[in-house]
């Protein structure tokens, strides 16, 4: 495992970027395909009914959740995004699912660079510059079209928005690696 540290600085900010090289163990989750518009609030309303959804089959199935939240990336332009919503289960459920859409799956173990944004999701975008800009430095990108070798990357969500400070809110950025 490598651990990174990388300054970047804008006009008024300086911040080390939290990149760590990881092996990540395979995972069960529960998941559901999502589509967002490009509109303000759009990620956000979507992000929580897919979570909604996905909680409500947890506890109508008696699953334990075994880790946090994650939104996987599949694609996002200027028409919206692509995404699947993720929870990492124990087991599988004994029972089909009721639920359409929702299905079980295997994440396999994988290499990814783990990035850690602090605070509140509104702010990931300055993040996500700055991550652009370490790999940039490192001539691991060039071009918008290199960010494909990232796909399908992935955010995973520790805290509840409704009962963490945003402060408070921690947001894990995953990037796998070939």
């Amino acid at each position: 495992m490598t651990t990174t540290s990388a300054t970047t600085t804008s006009a008024t900010t300086s911040t080390a970027l939290d990149v760590r090289e990881m092996t990540l163990p395979p995972a069960l989750v529960l998941e559901l395909e999502v589509s967002a518009g490009p509109g303000p609030g759009a990620m956000t309303a979507a992000m929580g009914k897919a979570f909604s959804t996905l909680m409500n089959v947890i506890q109508g199935h008696n699953l334990v959740a075994a880790g946090s939240p994650r939104a996987i990336y599949q694609s996002w332009d200027g028409s919206g995004t692509r995404f699947t919503a993720a929870i990492p289960i124990l087991n599988a459920p004994t029972e089909v699912l009721e639920q359409e859409g929702v299905k079980v799956a295997s994440i396999p173990e994988q290499q990814a660079l783990r990035i850690i944004h602090r605070g509140s999701y509104q702010t990931l975008r300055d993040t996500y510059t700055q991550i652009e800009a370490w790999l940039r430095g490192k001539g691991a990108i060039r071009t918008q079209a290199d960010w494909a070798r990232y796909r399908p990357m992935w955010e995973e969500y520790v805290g509840d928005p409704a009962t963490t400070p945003e402060p408070e809110l921690v947001t894990r950025i995953f990037l796998p690696l070939r």
